[in-house]
């Protein structure tokens, strides 16, 4: 049984339907994989997580960041394939935002090493 020219039409524009469909669920669900790895926020703003970079420390792909989720304390330093968090004690997180404010409030000069 052969088709006729409508029928394959009508398959055609149904197999770009299903084509674009999965394309927009896959760039949605990349979209949010995006937007998970970036999700940096504020004390004030009452999510779980809070990122921040410490003072110069780093390398060619990213800072050293140090991160609080649900009440555990964590730091990295990015590398090609990403973060690789590692727990770290509150004291010790507390003392590397400290130290990275402090930086802020001293003047420029100070902070460069001889």
């Amino acid at each position: 049984m052969k088709r006729t020219d409508e029928e394959r039409l009508s398959e055609y524009r149904f197999n770009k339907i299903l084509y674009n469909w999965r394309r927009e669920l896959r760039r949605k669900k990349i979209q949010k994989q995006i937007q998970q790895e970036k999700a940096i926020t504020t004390p004030s703003t009452g999510r779980e997580e809070m990122k921040k970079e410490i003072g110069n420390i780093g390398n060619y792909y990213g800072m050293l960041t140090a991160k609080k989720k649900k009440g555990l304390f964590y730091w990295s330093i990015k590398n090609w394939d990403g973060h690789r968090w590692e727990e770290i004690p509150e004291s010790l997180y507390k003392e590397l935002i400290q130290f990275n404010d402090s930086l802020k409030t001293e003047a420029p000069d100070e902070n460069h090493t001889k």
